[in-house]
């Protein structure tokens, strides 16, 4: 979807460095420019010495964000000449230097933390492009819904032996059939890039390797509440499952340990007969509450 003249279209950033770069655009003798607005105490925009504002002016620029907390930018495509083409590409991506070597103590994928490492969530969102994004960072979502027509999952880090796959389900027009991708490795496509369909629900799931990993999963659908669900495959879509899928982020976790009860014998046991009545127990029950898991 184009981005018509003046308009801004919201782009959540999580905390870290960022480069968003200008890909591609439609007119490529007189591409649009492209311009960047950042909150006043939020992300920074990082400048050339000689620049005169946070402008992409042609494919193959870029610029460097820098968040120290979760915010927002505004991306605004701006024709080279009255009525000319807004059509462009831009795609966000999280940079990292990278962690030093450790040595893990166990077995475990979850023991090292360098597993995670370069984990990212892509969506394709309309009127933005390619969107990028660490573990548990929203695409688009309830800052910024936006409709998400695709995604991709990297994961460089990915221990041996261990599978993430996903697919997208997607509505065309009015009184078609709703359609499903492919189940699709990760480092692939999953979606419906070029045809301007929404995505409308998806699945994803993990398996092989070790037994302590499962994903935790949340996705917006258009006129509901975000829904969260984990384990090791997860299926969301919206009370119909026509809703365009409007903000979607992902993150792999440990489930926490299951404590095993010893089972009791159901047989009652005999009581000595006694002239004092036996007590009844106390109709008070304890009831403790774990800590409310971090989404």
């Amino acid at each position: 979807m184009a981005v018509v003249k003046g308009q801004r279209k919201p782009v959540d950033i999580g905390r870290g460095v960022f480069l968003l770069r200008y890909e591609s655009a439609d007119d490529q003798g007189r591409p649009p420019s492209v311009r960047v607005h950042a909150e006043t105490a939020g992300p920074e925009v990082l400048l050339e010495p000689d620049a005169d504002g946070p402008v992409l002016w042609q494919p193959g620029s870029s610029l460097v964000i820098r968040a120290q907390k979760p915010g927002r930018v505004d991306v605004e495509v701006v024709p080279s000449r009255p009525g000319g083409s807004v059509a462009a590409r831009v795609k966000l991506e999280k940079i990292s230097q990278g962690e030093p070597d450790r040595q893990a103590a166990t077995t475990r994928a979850t023991d090292d933390p360098r597993v995670f490492d370069g984990f990212q969530l892509l969506g394709h969102v309309a009127g933005i492009g390619d969107v990028a994004v660490g573990p548990n960072e929203w695409v688009a979502g309830p800052r910024a819904p936006s409709r998400i027509e695709g995604i991709a999952i990297e994961w460089p880090n990915k221990p041996k032996g261990v599978e993430l796959r996903y697919a997208v389900k997607f509505t065309g027009p009015r009184g078609s059939q709703p359609g499903q991708s492919k189940m699709t490795p990760c480092g692939r496509f999953a979606g419906t890039r070029g045809r301007a369909l929404p995505v409308s629900g998806v699945i994803l799931e993990i398996d092989g390797g070790s037994d302590n990993l499962e994903l935790s999963v949340e996705a917006l659908f258009l006129g509901s509440a975000p829904m969260r669900t984990s384990g090791k495959r997860v299926v969301l879509s919206g009370s119909t499952g026509r809703e365009p899928m409007v903000g979607l982020r992902v993150e792999l976790s440990e489930p926490p340990p299951v404590a095993k009860v010893p089972v009791l014998a159901t047989s009652r046991p005999t009581l000595a007969a006694t002239a004092e009545p036996i007590a009844r127990p106390s109709g008070r029950v304890r009831v403790f509450r774990s800590p409310a898991r971090q989404s």
